[in-house]
């Protein structure tokens, strides 16, 4: 074992910061996903590209950021000469609100503003667009039509990682994507210039074409919508192969075949803060599937009110109802509360008049809800554990050494049969399984190799390792052999206090052994 001090040491330590940093934030991502929302301009996934950013999210060493699966669409610029400097009294109008006419305020980041009079992830009509552009405002400005194709922003756990999804995107056509490489994160661009269209079709009120060169541009944007459509679907195509074979789709996606579980809830918690409503005010809320119910917009906010009043239910997760409402789930003890205190049953403190001034308002209900599916079930949510299994049933399915069973009890027959390890020692790219991990005739018609490598590719490591049985000899000496990839090494780095330790655990080195040799260097220094 070697102890590397100096540069190497924190720059160890600082990779291995960065992809703690990386956990955090993708779990934080996928609460705000979970509610409906991502950072693009829309604030949500668009319909076409849905499940392929669902099943991307599933992979441990990818999160994306915003998207948009292409859209025709007419922006209107102001062109007037400035006036004056932005201030929030002074704010320029939001996208999508008549501009009053002659408004030649900036907006916050120094532009005349503007507005989208059309905005379509799908086909349009020359119609759509004459009666967009009847809406433009009188004012000094130019409305330009364009076709904007599929772009997408993906934060990555590493260079690594990063550096396949690009190779993936280029080859599905998207020649423009590329690398960002902050001092906090890693990101992925991905974009083509190929199918864009701009042209300009209005000025100061004015057309500058006429009605039959308006049907050319609509035909040739709803032909390169059609060809971006194709050009995704590719995409998506090429992620499940090279990224995500091993990896499970969403249980709740058609494609999986497999329905979501479904429970009762069940009272978890308290709501603090609030007295304790009767035996009367209890019964009159259903006792099974409560949830508060507002808007994509509201989500985050009432969200957090909820945790800080402890009133959510974690057996189950948010889910988007039919008319675009976010279920988030609750205690049935806290829906009591919350009915009773918004009709005036009892009486609330005033941490919590916000939400409950919400519910006098209808902008949030507690409602019953249908059909809520379980926590931990998608995304960041699912655990390694989950998703080993996940990929290991996906991985009998597809070559067929699950017999005639089902996916149900595929997953039954892995989990009790299969030997598969709740736990491992992990290091940066590999993990070192425990002895006799998925040794069982589970996976006797399964080639080492293809299962090894669904190991790494599941829980997004490199390198498996399997430890073997250790010496009865007076040295106790342990063995370890690296299942994957063939001819692999064991070398691995630690760090810790500044200093990064490396060494072989094929040698019998362990991590306990590693933390010990710490705990001394560190009382020899004191």
């Amino acid at each position: 074992m070697v102890a590397d001090p100096g540069e190497g040491g924190v720059a160890a330590e600082r990779e291995e910061g960065a992809i703690a940093r990386f956990e955090t934030r993708k779990t934080q991502k996928m609460e705000a996903i979970s509610c409906g929302s991502d950072k693009s301009k829309k604030g949500s996934f668009d319909a076409p590209i849905e499940d392929m950013l669902d099943h991307l999210n599933l992979h441990g060493e990818y999160v994306s950021t915003s998207s948009c699966s292409g859209r025709v669409a007419i922006f209107w610029e102001n062109t007037a000469t400035d006036t004056g400097v932005w201030t929030p009294a002074n704010a320029a109008v939001a996208p999508g609100e008549a501009a009053p006419e002659g408004d030649t305020r900036r907006n916050k980041k120094g532009g005349l503003g503007g507005q989208w009079l059309l905005c379509r992830h799908g086909a349009v009509t020359a119609e759509d667009v004459l009666d967009a552009l009847a809406r433009a405002p009188k004012s000094p400005g130019i409305a330009t039509f364009k076709h904007e194709p599929f772009i997408l922003h993906v934060e990555c756990r590493s260079l690594d990682a990063a550096t396949r999804l690009m190779e993936v995107a280029r080859n599905g056509g998207f020649r423009e994507s590329g690398i960002s490489i902050g001092k906090k994160h890693v990101m992925v661009g991905v974009r083509t210039s190929a199918l864009k269209m701009e042209a300009p079709v209005l000025e100061d009120g004015q057309l500058l074409v006429d009605a039959d060169y308006i049907k050319v541009l609509v035909r040739l944007a709803n032909e390169k919508f059609v060809k971006n459509q194709e050009r995704t679907d590719k995409l998506y195509a090429l992620l499940r192969r090279a990224l995500l074979a091993n990896i499970p789709l969403p249980l709740d996606a058609p494609e999986n075949g497999v329905p979501v579980p479904h429970f009762s809830a069940t009272s978890n918690g308290h709501a603090s803060g609030l007295e304790q409503t009767d035996a009367t005010a209890a019964r009159a809320v259903d006792a099974e599937n409560m949830a508060v119910l507002c808007c994509t917009s509201e989500c985050e906010q009432v969200r957090s009110m909820l945790v800080k009043a402890d009133m959510l239910n974690k057996n189950f997760r948010n889910s988007k109802q039919a008319d675009g409402r976010i279920a988030i789930p609750v205690t049935s003890q806290a829906a009591s509360v919350l009915k009773a205190a918004s009709t005036g049953i009892v009486d609330a403190t005033s941490a919590h008049d916000g939400l409950l001034d919400n519910m006098r308002r209808g902008i949030v209900t507690v409602e019953k809800v249908e059909n809520m599916q379980a926590a931990g079930k998608v995304g960041g949510k699912m655990s390694p554990y989950q998703r080993l299994v996940g990929a290991l049933v996906l991985l009998l399915e597809n070559v067929g050494g699950g017999g005639t069973r089902d996916a149900h009890n595929l997953k039954h027959a892995v989990e009790n049969e299969g030997a598969v390890p709740h736990k491992w020692e992990e290091y940066t790219d590999m993990i070192v399984l425990p002895e006799g991990a998925l040794r069982s005739q589970t996976w006797d018609t399964i080639s080492r190799d293809k299962l090894w490598m669904t190991v790494a590719q599941s829980l997004g490591v490199t390198r498996v390792a399997v430890k073997g049985e250790i010496d009865t000899g007076r040295m106790r000496q342990s063995h370890v052999e690296i299942m994957h990839p063939s001819g692999a090494d064991g070398w691995v780095k630690v760090a810790q206090n500044g200093l990064t330790y490396t060494f072989d655990v094929t040698k019998g080195t362990s991590l306990c052994c590693v933390l010990l040799f710490v705990q001394s260097a560190r009382m020899l220094t004191c």
